[in-house]
């Protein structure tokens, strides 16, 4: 009896890893790969790069829609959005409404400086979301 308790509990346990690892969490190495094609001399220059071809699809996990915000709060404490773009599974780019990056997604976020001029950097925010 003990023994089919155990091998019931086991298949059972063993399923439920199986399913985690399907739906893991890639944000967080996402945003990395992400940060590491969009940075010039560690900041984001707004004037050199557009996210939607600074980023090869092969960086963005595969089967996943991929949401991509860079945002910075103003003097007023209003954030506001540098830009924004969603990456389909299938490679096509666009853009979305919910900023930084819709609630359903799992995501990641990191603080980073956006060049707007050759000696101004503001502080902003690169956020991921993996969906």
């Amino acid at each position: 009896m003990f023994s089919l308790a155990l091998s019931i509990y086991m298949g059972y346990s063993g399923s439920l890893t199986v399913d985690a690892s399907a739906d893991r969490d890639v944000s967080e190495p996402t945003l990395q790969r992400i940060w590491e094609e969009i940075s010039d001399r560690g900041a984001y220059n707004k004037n050199k790069h557009n996210l939607k071809s600074a980023i090869p699809s092969k960086k963005l996990p595969q089967g996943r829609t991929v949401y991509v915000a860079i945002t910075y709060t103003d003097e007023t404490e209003i954030q506001t959005v540098v830009e924004n773009v969603k990456f389909e599974p299938d490679g096509t780019t666009g853009s979305y409404s919910e900023t930084p990056v819709p609630d359903h997604t799992n995501t990641s976020s990191r603080p980073i400086g956006i060049r707007r001029g050759p000696q101004d950097v503001k502080g902003g925010r690169l956020h991921v979301g993996v969906a």
